[in-house]
Formats: structure tokens, C-alpha cells, sequence
């Protein structure tokens, strides 16, 4: 679901006329109602009614984005898990978000968290012709999870995120492909930045760093 938050709020400003909406980058299924728009009395001017249509007009106010079918890969780092001391708990959780979007998790990798692991395992997965790649592990500035990123030529957009659980997350892309760094938090609360992001990559959207900074932007 997006919306043109400004324009809305000239739409809203107009004398009389009252729209209520999702807010901006909200999942939306087939048959939920969006959005309401009332009057506040039993007329409203023509005048009023013109000035609304010239702000809509050119581009919609409202629009919701079909989201893509993905197959997705994901690499989890982490030396415990690679050892087999600790079950893997990443990989059934990744592949039910994306199952939720229709999408699947088409591969996975566990590897030591381990720079040069990391990024060839990343490698790996973009040699494959996934469309996503998705990438557990430790994302503090001095772990190696991060530096496997870079060292895979990914180029990361952000490092760091304004919500919480998630604070660590990175955002990269090979070329066009989205590669998205999760924190380890996440199984520990199990909805967090991931579930902002994520629709929004199913959807098409290129994010960038303001992304980061405001991730609930027009809502």
C-alpha cells in the first residue's frame, strides 16, 4: 500500500472533505479496505470537489503494488550452527516470511562466520539467479558477516537502521539483486525490520538510505 502522504494532507485540508488510509508501505491482502473518504456534512461545494480532483490528478494519491513471485537464497552464518552444535533456526523462519509473499527460499547455505566463507557463499548464491539473498549472522561493525557483504562486491546501501528489533540490519545490492543483512535478534522477536523491508523488496521498490533512517516514512 502506498501513499502520497503530502498530497493526501492537501486532499485532507480541503473544506469538508475527510479521507482516512493504511499508512504508507502497509501489507495489504486481496479485499481489505484501504482507505474511507466521508464528507464532513450532508453536501460538499463543487469548488471543493474540483480542488480535490486537480491534487489527485497526474498520479495516484492511493496505489497498492503487486508483489513478485522471488525465489530467494540465504546464507547463515554462524560457527555453532555450521558445527551442528545449534540447530538451525533461520532457515524455517526465512522461508515461512517469504511463503507468506508467495515467494520461497529456493537455497540455502550455512557456513563459520567467516569473512571469506561469507562472501563466497554469497557468491555462491548469486550464481544461482536468485533474486533475493538473505543473510543471518552477527552484524555488529566487527563481525564478519558485514565484511563478507562488502567482499562479495555487494555494494551496501545502509548499515543501521532507526527501529528496534533490528538495529544492525544491512541493505546491499549485487546489481539489481537485494541482498538483506538480518541481525540475530530476529529469533529472538521474531517481527522486526525484516517484516518493514521485506514487502517492499517483494514489491519491486529500490530502497535507499532514508529508508534506513525513517523506515516508517508516510505512515
Amino acid at each position: 500500500m502506498k501513499v502520497d502522504a503530502a498530497r493526501l494532507l492537501r486532499v485532507n485540508l480541503a473544506d469538508g472533505l475527510l479521507v482516512a488510509t493504511r499508512h504508507d508501505n502497509s501489507p495489504v491482502k486481496e479485499g481489505e479496505v484501504v482507505a474511507r473518504a466521508k464528507v464532513r456534512g450532508l453536501v460538499v461545494r463543487e469548488e471543493v470537489l474540483r480542488e480535490a480532483e486537480g491534487i489527485a490528478a497526474g498520479h495516484p494519491v492511493l496505489s497498492v503494488l503487486r508483489y513478485c513471485k522471488v525465489r530467494a537464497g540465504a546464507v547463515i552464518a554462524g560457527r555453532e550452527v555450521y558445527d551442528g552444535r545449534v540447530k538451525d533456526a533461520f532457515g524455517p523462519l526465512l522461508r515461512s516470511r517469504l511463503e507468506e509473499y508467495g515467494s520461497t527460499v529456493a537455497h540455502i547455505e550455512i557456513v563459520p562466520d567467516e569473512v571469506v566463507e561469507v562472501a563466497r557463499a554469497l557468491t555462491s548464491m548469486l550464481g544461482k539467479g536468485v533474486d533475493t539473498v538473505l543473510v543471518t549472522g552477527g552484524m555488529s561493525p566487527d563481525d564478519s558477516t558485514v565484511e563478507g557483504i562488502r567482499r562479495s562486491g555487494a555494494e551496501v546501501v545502509f548499515h543501521g537502521v532507526a527501529v528496534s528489533p533490528g538495529a544492525m540490519s544491512v541493505l546491499a545490492y549485487a546489481g539489481e539483486v537485494p541482498v538483506v543483512g538480518i541481525p540475530a535478534g530476529l529469533l529472538a522477536r521474531p517481527r522486526g525490520f525484516l517484516d518493514l523491508v521485506l514487502p517492499r523488496l517483494l514489491a519491486g521498490e529500490r530502497l535507499g538510505r532514508e529508508d534506513a533512517a525513517w523506515p516508517f516514512r508516510g505512515g
